[in-house]
């Protein structure tokens, strides 16, 4: 099976991030393995149009009053001179000694709490739960008003948790990136 274009076993920092973030019993080694993923997918290559600005929470700072990770689209307005900024994709990463139903459980808890509170004050994002080298993304909506819990304005994207370890999820992880690259500006207005 062929592997991803970016995400693939022919690169020794990926290779390497992975295997840390496999038997991680905290959150660093899946902090690290995040930012290197994101900044291959969002920062790179620069647009003139757009930019993304990622943020990842330091996991010696990490609470749980705030998401791990924000990728922040930037784009110029009309006349060139001045920028929007807008959240498009929040994800909350957790070691992997939490993958148990429990851990997945309480992650989505957290990060429908974390879309609920969003800086944008938008009705759409999307987002992720990323524990360990498994993930699974989210589009999150609460335009049809307040929920009896932040978790039901969650819908899972795909069937079941995908996986940095095996080829063809880490396919599947770039088109859903790729995806939130191109419409998460569009979603977080609507």
């Amino acid at each position: 099976m062929s592997d991803g274009q970016i995400l693939n076993m022919r690169s020794a920092s990926f290779n390497g991030l992975m295997s840390n973030a496999r038997g991680a019993t905290t959150e660093g080694p899946v902090s690290a393995l995040w930012n290197w993923v994101l900044s291959r997918l969002f920062l790179f290559p620069a647009s003139p149009d757009r930019s993304y600005w990622v943020e990842i929470k330091s996991a010696a700072l990490a609470s749980n009053h705030e998401p791990d990770v924000l990728v922040i689209e930037v784009r110029f307005t009309n006349n060139s001179t001045t920028t929007r900024q807008r959240q498009i994709f929040i994800a909350e990463l957790k070691s992997s000694r939490e993958d148990t139903t429990r851990g997945w459980e309480s992650a989505e808890t957290q990060l429908g709490e974390y879309l609920h509170e969003n800086i944008n004050g938008a009705n759409r994002l999307y987002a992720a739960v990323g524990i360990g080298t498994k993930v699974v993304f989210f589009k999150w909506d609460r335009s049809q008003g307040p929920p009896v819990r932040y978790m039901d304005e969650m819908t899972p994207m795909h069937q079941g948790a995908l996986d940095f370890d095996r080829a063809p999820d880490r396919r599947a992880i770039e088109g859903f990136l790729e995806q939130i690259k191109e419409d998460g500006w569009d979603r977080s207005l609507s």
